[in-house]
C-alpha cells in the first residue's frame, strides 16, 4: 500500500512544522515583550528628565 510508505515522512513533516511553528510564535511573543518593555523603559527615562 503506498500510504505505508508516504506515512513516515509524512509524521516527520508534520512534527517538524509542528516545532517550527511553536518556536516562531515563542520568538515572537518575546520580542514584543521586549518591545514593551523598552517603550516602558522609554516613557520613564522621559518622565525623569522633565
Amino acid at each position: 500500500m503506498w500510504f505505508e510508505f508516504a506515512l513516515p515522512p509524512l509524521a516527520a513533516t508534520t512534527f517538524f512544522a509542528i516545532i517550527l511553528l511553536s518556536a516562531v510564535e515563542l520568538v515572537r511573543h518575546r520580542t514584543a515583550r521586549n518591545a514593551e518593555a523598552q517603550a516602558a523603559l522609554k516613557r520613564k527615562t522621559m518622565q525623569q528628565s522633565r
